[in-house]
């Protein structure tokens, strides 16, 4: 599951929550009002019950009203679908045995070895199908060190899992940034201004053939 789709499965949630919220306390108020006065103070409920019973089924209303029913059905199956979590599955140990791991799990196992990186102030990882890619942030070390490291143990780190197929690894380290400069002033000693750098280690193919689903 990617950032846009836990993005959309949190505001769809969020929405049906409050739609049942309201909901609710509709309810209950129709009850308490329903119990004290006898009036249909919240609701109408008579209202729409006669409107209901003297609306034929081949009117327009009961039409639009199914139609974005179905609607809402699709986009509420599409939502679910998209946020169902993909598994990838690695060398199994025996011909009985299925082995598998949620890449979300993958990229925290990569985040947490890069942060344990010498130098490295903080890391993010993400992990699709062929390739893991990290970014980390380096503010008081040597771009080309911290890459260096992160390529040897982040590799290591992938080769401990049965891979079918070895993922290739992105990584991208941003160094310290130096504080634009304006008129008059003059540059600090003993800091330059570091840009990001970026390393493409690829992995070594693993010796059993195949594909991650």
């Amino acid at each position: 599951m990617n950032t846009a789709q836990r993005i959309m499965l949190r505001v769809v949630s969020a929405l049906v929550a409050l739609a049942l919220v309201v909901g609710g306390c509709l309810v209950i108020g129709q009850v308490v009002v329903g119990m004290t006065s006898g009036s249909d103070f919240l609701i109408p409920t008579d209202d729409w019950y006669d409107a209901l019973r003297t609306t034929p089924w081949d009117d327009s209303s009961p039409v639009y009203v199914a139609v974005a029913l179905i609607i809402v059905g699709f986009l509420l199956l599409l939502v679910a679908a998209l946020a169902k979590g993909r598994l990838f599955t690695l060398a199994p140990p025996a011909d009985d045995v299925d082995v598998v791991i949620p890449p979300r799990a993958i990229a925290q196992m990569l985040r947490r070895q890069a942060e344990a990186v010498p130098g490295v102030g903080s890391a993010s990882a993400e992990f699709s199908r062929d390739l893991a890619r990290i970014s980390v942030t380096a503010p008081l070390a040597a771009i080309e060190t911290v890459e260096q490291d992160l390529a040897q143990a982040l590799s290591h780190g992938l080769k401990q899992l049965p891979w079918v197929r070895v993922p290739r690894l992105e990584i991208e380290v941003i160094g310290p940034r130096e504080r634009p400069l304006v008129p008059g002033d003059t540059p600090p000693s003993g800091r330059v201004d570091a840009p990001s750098g970026r390393v493409d280690a690829t992995s070594v193919e693993a010796s059993s053939g195949g594909e991650s689903r």
